[in-house]
């Protein structure tokens, strides 16, 4: 996300649920009242770990990482072989 001339120390951000609020309060110059407010809410889907949430501040870029929830995954599962039943039907004959 760009910011650009936004210092990170005056950008927050706030998890509520599946939702992420990005909010930056720039100051004006000069001493007044009149800064710059900037604030958006993004809705994140289920199978994103919001628990896991980093942020980083470059070159006027905020980057946001989201790892995938670990029950979402891709697992390998193995597969059970059952060898006494062949047995048990070779005595069987």
């Amino acid at each position: 996300m760009p910011l650009p001339g936004i210092d990170p120390k005056d950008v927050s951000l706030e998890v509520a649920g599946n939702n992420l609020t990005i909010r930056a309060e720039v100051p004006s110059e000069g001493g007044n009242k009149n800064g710059s407010h900037y604030e958006q809410t993004l809705v994140i889907p289920q199978f994103l770990d919001l628990e896991k949430l980093t942020a980083s501040h470059r070159h006027g870029m905020l980057h946001l990482t989201l790892p995938l929830k670990e029950s979402v995954k891709p697992r390998r599962i193995q597969i059970e072989t059952q060898v006494e039943d062949q047995k048990q039907l070779a005595g069987v004959r």
